[in-house]
Order: C-alpha cells, then sequence, then structure tokens
C-alpha cells in the first residue's frame, strides 16, 4: 500500500507540542502521614562510631600529616569505608522530555504518571521521584489529592538542593563574623566570588571551602587542648599514637578497630570530645563559642553528604533531623517547612510503605558513576551533571534558545544526544588508566595541595584574632575576627538566649 505524502515547500521542521491532560488540585491540602515508633532510626552506638572516626580524622590531619598522607574529607571517606562490595556503576538513562514548563500542575502530573509507568515496567512496587523544592511542593499537592492514585509514589527532595539551602543558612550566620575576610586572605575564594559561595550557589566552591575552614578550626582547637595536656607528649613518633600514625600512613577501615582497642587513643580522643563539650558551654569564652557552633554546623553538613557517597539510609534521615533547625533560625521557609515533612515521611516509611526501606537502601538515594568506593552522588546533581549540562554546552541550546521551533526540534533528541555523549565519555574512561578505583583527593599532589590551603587559613586567622586564644577580659564579649569589634547584646541575645 502505498502512503501519498503532501509536498510541502518548508525545509524545517515545525514542532507542535502535544497536550497534557489537565490538573486540577486544592491547594493547601494536609498530608496524611502515618507515625511509626518514636525510637530513632539510628542506633547511639552508630552515632559515637561515627563521631569517633570524625575525631579521628581531625587528630590524624592535625597531628600526623607530615607527610601530606592524610586525605580531605571526601577521600577520607573513600578510604575508610566499611562496605567492601564492589560498587558497580548505575545505569543513567534518559527519557522523552516533556515540553511544558515545570511551575504547571499538568506538566508535573505527567513527571508522576511517567515514572510510575517506568516503575511498572521494572515490576518495582514503589516510585521513587527526586525533584527540588519548587516542582517537590507541586508533587505533594497533586498527590495529597489523589492519595489513593499515588500511594505507591515517594517524592524525595534533591540532596543536593538541600545542601545548598543549608550553606546558604551558614553563610547567613557567619556574615560579619570576619569569615569572608579570612576566605580572602588565605586565597580560598576570591572577592568577586565570595558573595555566591557565603550564599551556596557555588557548590563546589562552598564545600570546599566549609570542609578546609572545619579542618583549619578544628586543628586550631587541638593545638590550644594539647597545650592543657602538659604531660603528654604528642609526636609522630609515640608509641602510645601508634595506631593513630599507623592510620595516617594508609587510612584503612579496619584500622579504625585498632583505634577503638587502644587505650591510649580512645582515651585521648575521648577527653579532646570533653574538652570541646566545655568549650561548647563557654570554657574559652563566647568568640570560640560561636565558631564551634559553626564547626558543629559544617559537620552535620559533612555528615550528610557522608550518608549520600555511602546511600547511608539512617545516617541520611538523621543529618535531615539536625538540619532542621538552622534551616529555620536562617529564614530559609519553604525548607523550614517541607524539610520536617520529607524527615517524618522518611522515618515513618517502614510503616506507611512496608518494603520501600529496603529499596533505598538498596542504592535508592543516590548514584554511582564511578567505581570509586563510596563516592555516590545525589540524583539532582547527577541530573545537572548529565542532561542539564549538555544543554548548556556545545552542542545543547546555545545560540537558538530564542527560536521556539528550533528549541522543540533539539528538545525531541536531546535524550538522545545525552545517551550518546555518556557513552564516550564511558568509553574514553575505560581506555585511561587503573586509577578509577580511587578517589581523586588521596593523590600526593591533592593532598599535599589540601593541606597547603588549610595551612594558609590558620595563617590568616593569625592575621586577625584567633578565637580559641582570646584574654581572659575578652571571653565575655563576642568580636567580630576582621575589625575586632565587639558584637552587640542583641546579637548575643539572638544566638544564645537571654541568661
Amino acid at each position: 500500500m502505498n502512503i501519498s505524502i503532501p509536498r510541502t515547500e518548508e525545509k524545517s521542521l515545525t514542532y507542535v507540542p502535544s497536550e497534557l491532560p489537565p490538573c486540577f488540585s486544592k491547594k493547601k491540602l494536609e498530608p496524611c502521614i502515618v507515625l511509626g515508633p518514636p525510637e530513632n532510626q539510628i542506633p547511639i552506638s552508630d552515632i559515637l562510631s561515627q563521631r569517633l572516626i570524625e575525631l579521628i580524622w581531625i587528630v590524624c590531619r592535625a597531628l600526623f600529616n607530615h607527610s601530606c598522607t592524610v586525605p580531605d574529607w571526601s577521600g577520607w571517606v573513600s578510604k575508610t569505608a566499611r562496605d567492601v562490595r564492589e560498587v558497580v556503576k548505575s545505569e543513567v538513562g534518559y527519557m522523552a522530555p516533556i515540553l511544558h514548563p515545570i511551575t504547571d500542575y499538568a506538566t508535573v502530573q505527567q513527571c508522576l504518571v511517567t515514572s510510575m509507568a517506568a516503575t511498572a515496567k521494572m515490576n518495582q512496587e514503589y516510585t521513587f521521584v527526586t525533584m527540588d523544592l519548587a516542582a517537590a511542593k507541586i508533587a505533594y499537592d497533586i498527590q495529597w489529592n489523589n492519595a489513593v492514585k499515588f500511594s505507591k509514589l515517594i517524592i524525595h527532595l534533591g540532596a543536593f538542593h538541600i545542601m545548598c539551602s543549608y550553606m546558604g543558612a551558614i553563610g547567613t550566620m557567619m556574615v560579619g563574623s570576619g569569615f569572608e575576610e579570612i576566605l580572602i586572605e588565605s586565597g580560598m575564594c576570591a572577592s568577586g566570588s565570595i558573595v555566591k559561595v557565603i550564599s551556596g550557589k557555588h557548590y563546589n566552591r562552598a564545600m570546599r571551602v566549609h570542609q578546609h575552614m572545619i579542618d583549619a578550626l578544628e586543628r586550631m582547637l587541638l593545638d590550644v587542648f594539647i597545650e592543657s595536656l602538659s604531660a603528654v607528649d604528642i609526636s609522630s613518633e609515640t608509641t602510645i599514637f601508634e595506631k593513630l600514625v599507623q592510620i595516617s600512613k594508609v587510612a584503612l577501615a579496619p584500622s579504625h578497630s585498632d583505634v577503638e582497642n587502644s587505650k591510649e587513643c580512645k582515651d585521648f580522643i575521648d577527653e579532646f570530645e570533653v574538652f570541646k563539650n566545655k568549650v561548647r558551654t563557654g570554657l574559652l569564652g563566647k568568640t570560640a563559642q560561636f565558631w564551634l557552633s559553626y564547626c558543629d554546623s559544617v559537620w552535620i553538613l559533612m555528615r550528610f553528604q557522608k550518608a549520600v557517597k555511602e546511600n547511608n539510609l539512617a545516617l541520611y534521615i538523621h543529618s535531615l533531623r539536625q538540619m532542621c533547625p538552622m534551616l529555620f533560625s536562617a529564614d530559609h521557609l519553604f525548607y523550614a517547612r517541607y524539610l520536617p515533612l520529607y524527615y517524618t515521611q522518611l522515618k515513618n516509611i517502614p510503616q506507611s510503605h512496608p518494603g520501600a526501606q529496603q529499596l533505598m537502601e538498596n542504592n535508592g538515594l543516590s548514584v554511582a558513576r564511578s567505581t570509586v568506593p563510596c563516592s555516590r552522588n545525589s540524583i539532582d546533581i547527577t541530573i545537572e551533571q548529565t542532561i542539564n549540562r549538555s544543554a548548556k554546552t556545545p552542542g545543547g541550546v546555545i545560540g537558538f534558545s530564542r527560536n521556539v521551533s528550533a528549541y522543540y526540534r533539539w528538545c525531541l533528541t536531546r535524550h538522545k544526544r545525552a545517551t550518546y555523549v555518556d557513552a564516550t565519555f564511558d568509553r574514553a574512561f575505560d581506555l585511561s588508566s587503573a586509577e578509577n578505583d580511587a578517589h581523586k583527593t588521596t593523590r600526593k599532589s591533592e593532598m599535599t595541595k589540601n593541606n597547603a590551603e588549610v595551612n594558609n587559613i590558620i595563617a590568616s586567622f593569625g592575621q586577625f584574632i584567633n578565637p580559641f586564644r582570646m584574654d581572659s577580659h575578652q571571653q565575655n564579649f563576642l568580636f567580630s575576627l576582621s575589625s575586632g569589634k565587639p558584637a552587640t547584646e542583641e546579637v548575643c541575645d539572638d544566638l544564645w538566649g537571654r541568661p
């Protein structure tokens, strides 16, 4: 049978987007949450073990890193991974785009329906959809208005966007404290990009800044602690710290149990933690108390990042809970409203969605884009680094984004183009050297560079004020490290409340 196709003089394709089924949802509808037992999701022993790993990293970086053998936090997490199973790369696929604004309810509804259809083809009971908060708010409204239809759907807030918002909240707390001046003086951040770093808009740079800053502050505090232990000799050859020296040379997960079994090392780390608790209550003054509270806030961020890298659901939920107060205090209103909801849903997932917890624990929270242990990425940053990145690089929509027909034609093949680009990169990486099983920050050059950057930050504190070495008559005031001026009583009351 011959099909006659009428000829036209048109030399280009004019794409007409299809109409989506309408979506009408009542706003401000309250969710129905199935509450589970009140106990924590993560055992206390696991929390203590996690804290011990953090303190071991600090002590090793500060005292036994003369040869620059201890990597930064990301490399440490990778090398000290307790899960020794072989890492299997995740398969990243692309669906056909929905060419409608994501702010429309009909678009979000179509995303949910399409995701559920794909899950059904995979014979998986539950559908996980990860969105940024702007789209997730609409998705929540749709789900709450159609509870039966979307009963097997679990909406996740993107971890990447959560961390960006949380870093912005930390930046709000640190404005005016001298934080920006120290970063500029140390060369960690240029004056033109400091605003983006403080607000959390530059994710990689902001994460690097906070990790190096907490490393420097912990080293400065550890120096003060060691001075109070005049009877203890701290050196790389000290016998009682032999286990810590061993970890510093080769950071491996089994070595942590050696430290736990070493009474001398365990007692030293426990005493350091006791000393920090005293500083939190005002032992070294309000300025030290403030900067240690910054360290505590960054540690929450780093634990959350570790939970994503390890796909550790229990630590992920625990860290979400600890993030909530900072987002409230910094007036990040939407995350302050929806993050507690998201935490509550995950905490009670065994009761509301039996079997979904196992799916999330089996690589359901993050994506493995390499074979490096504990180097997984959050789902939303994977989207930014793959299909969204292909739209903003050569071969994307640069140059014709305002031509509607050309833009639609590009969107028709966008997911296929991204697949070809990923296949090309995979082919290129397979031909590279055998360093794909090690984190890049464990390279000697990277460890040397990171250690030098931390030392520069410590030297910059020396140019201003060391918050942990204040004179006794200055300890009752909260000082700005750059200007040397004390904060007003209103600021102190806002941080710690009235006595």
